[in-house]
């Protein structure tokens, strides 16, 4: 489970952006996954986006845009004063291929 501030923004902001994608057809589907806490304190969160193709890909810093302009146009919602780039870390990004799913 991920710290206070991590959770809340991911469900306010991460999650409540790829609802909107889902039902408007951006993406194809979404997930938050999460492992336990290590001995030094430090956890993992890996975000999933699903594009359905590479249009949907390609077009995905407009359209996640467009539903942040209409959905928070003020900015993220944050729990407190801390700015994501404060209480979390891009490891690293991914293009990621499925060779095969049931």
């Amino acid at each position: 489970m991920a710290k206070p501030q991590k959770q809340f923004f991911y469900e306010n902001n991460w999650k409540v952006f790829r609802l909107e994608a889902l039902k408007t057809g951006f993406i194809k589907s979404f997930k938050m996954v999460s492992s336990e806490t290590d001995t030094l304190g430090r956890f993992n969160i890996i975000l999933l986006t699903e594009y359905k193709d590479s249009a949907q890909y390609n077009a995905r810093e407009e359209n996640f845009g467009q539903i942040m302009k209409r959905i928070s146009p003020n900015g993220s919602i944050l729990l407190n004063s801390l700015k994501p780039r404060e209480f979390s870390k891009i490891v690293f990004s991914k293009k990621w291929f499925i060779e095969f799913e049931n």
